[in-house]
């Protein structure tokens, strides 16, 4: 299952907008805002902050006051999305979307917070449990030891056994675990009742007077009782002593009979191993040389510096492009404007033209219409006098009209001439710009390309030193691996030797012990025991018989030894649970030991070849051998915290079934950034790839040093603050 969008708004003010991929490295400076995408994935996988509390206050403090909201969006179609905002005084939280991970995915404190049976009880229930049956749990319980087998620990032992058999559960830990709280509510029901008993049984002693005969009559069969256990003893003791001498001889002869100790080949390894070592440390330290030679900090800040000229070089052109552009678009529009002016000139003449026109006709048709008449139409007078004045002022109002058209054409020619001319000036200007625009561009261009050409020599050079970085890298692997199979193998010769010499002493010791005794002489005293016991019996007998008659003296008695009696089977049953309790603890301690490797599988394959040891489980606590010291979590550097951190957290995520498994490795920046850094971040590359997780979000301060992954499909390189992310 993968994530294919995640979203926030409102976490320490940052708004969050990305498309996780495998690895995702979030990179700014100090203060920018990293943590916000960090938190962001916490909250939304979680629906809390790992060390900031659950509630929903606690979870506001990320809020300058605006709502919180964060989205996840999942390649099966799926979406969970969680808001927090205030109403009235109080923060209201909402989910929506049915998806949930194990919070010690991202959350370790779920675990060590825990309390030492808690974190017991997770994981026995994590637990491959298949070699555990609930017939090897039932004779577990069978075989606690008590400190005097009597009828009573008898019937308290089958009745412990019953109680454990009616524990319910479909699976061997979850059924384990009920019996586990039956028992040890079944103990303080017993031991409440053992406390009752004890008080009654006082007060019947310091009131009744009639309990002094059988008092005494019961001293007489305790001391004769206390006589025949102590002829038993003897007798147990001397079988036990022989017994034990004729095991010590069985013992001693497979002893002899074992091959001695052949280290020779495991010598011969290490020798081979040493050489490989030295061989490894030469290359390692040449390698090295070599890289420290090519100066690589100089020649990543002369990239960065051609980079930087380039990407000035670039703005530079692209401004005077504009420019020109600009340029051009003002030519255009001096054009279109004298153009206009033009057509309008040419509009205003037509219209006065049309108008003159219009006149003209009106004018003639009157004429036209006065020629005709022989008479003139005002005063009646005939002949010709009156019609010759009044066509010749006719003819004068059609001469004034045409004069006035024609000066209106001329002003129409002169307005179109001058708007020609300053259009001509105003365009001479502009070609002007545009050819030293022309002319800077071309220049600004020549510039830029001997700037690029030296960027990507510098690139080259850049390569090659990431190169022999990897290379040094590998050659660092190799020598971690030659070193880790050398001190297997001197471990390997340690315990061969040590077994070995155990071996001898057994011998040794064994052999004067034997000499020091004889099966005879226990035989002897057996029988001379086995006389004392029946010795003792006898006298037994006797005592039971008089505590027999004073007891049939003592009907009111009878009833307190009652008590006495179920204090007794108390005391018995509360010795059994006690017992039973401490078997199967002890029980299922084991099988989380025993069961705890493929969890570590898990874990080793974020550490193995980074730290210098594997990671280990012992004693319910995690942590790596060195040499014969088992060094615990706690006292981890911070790179082998973090790496086995982020390791058993995602070893316990997948034995829980976690639909979905993310790691979250902040401050990246406190590894090694030759060896440790650039093997992490490969390392979770691999850890994708495998499907042992599903991304990995990896925090660092350092952008520069993830140039190399900036290409890769597999790898979103995300700055915080950044206008825009660089795959």
């Amino acid at each position: 299952m993968k994530i294919t969008s995640l979203k926030s708004t409102g976490v320490k003010g940052q708004n969050i907008d990305m498309a996780p991929r495998a690895v995702n490295v979030i990179v700014g400076p100090n203060y920018s805002g990293k943590s916000a995408v960090k938190n962001s994935v916490e909250l939304t996988l979680l629906g809390y902050i790992p060390g900031l509390g659950k509630k929903n206050p606690s979870i506001f403090e990320l809020s300058n006051g605006e709502p919180i909201d964060v989205l996840a969006a999942f390649d099966n179609d799926t979406a969970l999305r969680r808001t927090w905002k205030r109403s009235g005084k109080s923060i209201k939280a909402e989910a929506k979307g049915e998806f949930e991970v194990p919070p010690v995915m991202l959350d370790l404190g779920a675990l060590f917070g825990m309390t030492k049976s808690e974190r017991q009880e997770y994981l026995f229930r994590l637990a491959q449990t298949g070699e555990l049956s609930w017939e090897s749990i039932t004779a577990a319980v069978k075989s606690v030891a008590v400190v005097e087998p009597t009828e009573e620990t008898e019937t308290a032992l089958n009745n412990v056994i019953e109680l454990i058999n009616s524990a319910e559960g479909g699976e061997v830990p979850e059924r384990l675990q009920n019996a586990l709280t039956l028992i040890k509510d079944q103990t303080k029901i017993v031991n409440q009742e053992v406390k009752d008993h004890e008080g009654f049984t006082r007060t019947v002693t310091r009131q009744s007077e009639l309990e002094v005969p059988v008092n005494n009559a019961r001293a007489k069969v305790k001391a004769a009782r206390d006589e025949v256990e102590k002829a038993a003893a003897e007798v147990t003791k001397w079988q036990n002593a022989l017994r034990e001498y004729e095991a010590k001889a069985t013992k001693l002869k497979s002893l002899e009979d074992e091959p001695g100790a052949d280290v020779s080949e495991l010598d011969k390894t290490l020798a081979e191993l040493v050489g490989q070592i030295s061989d490894a440390e030469v290359l390692l330290e040449t390698l090295n040389a070599q890289l420290e030679e090519m100066q690589p900090e100089a020649v990543n800040k002369n990239f960065g510096e051609l980079s930087a000229k380039v990407a000035t070089l670039t703005a530079e052109y692209n401004a005077i492009a504009r420019r020109g552009k600009e340029l051009t678009e003002q030519r255009a529009n001096a054009v279109v404007r004298a153009k206009n002016i033009l057509n309008k000139n040419e509009l205003n003449y037509l219209d006065a033209h049309r108008q003159i026109i219009k006149d003209a006709d009106v004018i003639l048709k009157k004429r036209d219409e006065f020629a005709a008449y022989d008479i003139c139409p005002t005063c009646a007078t005939p002949g010709e006098t009156w019609k010759v004045d009044l066509l010749a002022a006719y003819d004068k109002n059609l001469e004034e009209l045409y004069a006035r058209d024609k000066e209106s054409q001329n002003r129409k020619i002169e307005s179109d001439k001058q708007v020609q001319r300053d259009m001509e000036t105003e365009l001479d200007g502009i070609d002007e710009q545009i050819v030293e625009c022309s002319e800077e561009l071309e220049s600004k261009l020549k510039e830029g390309r001997e700037a690029r050409k030296a960027k990507e020599g510098a690139a080259a050079i850049v390569s090659a030193c990431n190169a022999k970085r990897e290379e040094a890298c590998n050659a660092q692997n190799a020598l971690n691996k030659l070193n880790y199979e050398r001190q297997t193998f001197t471990i390997q010769r340690q315990e061969i030797v040590e077994k070995s010499a155990a071996r001898l002493a057994s011998i040794e010791n064994l052999r004067k012990e034997l000499d020091a005794s004889d099966a005879v002489d226990y035989e002897a005293e057996i029988d001379k025991s086995r006389d004392c016991e029946d010795a003792a019996r006898e006298k037994l007998a006797e005592a039971d018989k008089e505590l027999q008659q004073e007891t049939a003296n003592m009907a009111k008695a009878l009833e307190m030894q009652k008590s006495i009696v179920r204090r007794r089977i108390a005391e018995a049953e509360l010795e059994i649970l006690k017992g039973s309790s401490k078997v199967l603890l002890e029980l299922q301690k084991e099988t989380i030991e025993k069961s705890f490797e493929p969890l570590l599988e898990t874990a080793r394959k974020f550490t193995d070849g980074i730290l210098k040891a594997p990671l280990a489980f012992h004693d319910g606590d995690l942590g790596y051998w060195d040499k014969s010291t088992f060094v615990t979590h706690r006292t981890f550097s911070g790179t082998e915290e973090a790496l086995a951190y982020a390791g058993l957290m995602i070893a316990l995520a997948s034995a829980s079934g976690a639909p979905l498994k993310v790691i979250v490795l902040d401050e990246m920046g406190k590894f090694d950034p030759h060896v440790t850094r650039p093997a992490v971040v490969n390392r979770m590359l691999d850890l994708t790839f495998d499907g042992v997780i599903d991304h990995a979000f990896l925090i660092d301060n350092d952008a520069e040093f993830y140039d190399e992954w900036r290409d890769s499909l597999d790898v979103l390189v995300y700055e915080v603050g950044a206008s825009e992310v660089v795959a």
